[in-house]
């Protein structure tokens, strides 16, 4: 685009409905992600996971519940590319793509 910025008022279902056809999937009420941007999702235990994606400086925190979806969701890619090696990159499971 142009660097502009848009405002589109949307529910949350008319997004996943719209997105997920192109590999977005729910991992919250408020959180819908592209799931081909997931470089590594870290479980440190049952209440704490981090999101790491392509284009974010930091990680994203995930709930509980979130986690638990993107776990069912995402699943290990069998071959790493170099630069990510020893990182656990995931791709979405088309199967439990919502």
């Amino acid at each position: 685009m142009d660097g502009r910025k848009f405002f589109m008022r949307r529910s949350m279902l008319e997004w996943r409905h719209m997105l997920a056809e192109a590999g977005f999937m729910k991992l919250s009420r408020s959180l819908i992600i592209n799931s081909a941007a997931v470089v590594r999702l870290e479980v440190r235990n049952r209440d704490a996971a981090f999101l790491h994606m392509v284009g974010l400086a930091e990680a994203l925190a995930l709930g509980r519940c979130a986690a638990q979806r993107a776990r069912r969701g995402l699943v290990p890619t069998a071959a790493k590319p170099a630069s990510l090696a020893g990182s656990s990159q995931m791709q979405p499971d088309s199967s439990l793509v919502r």
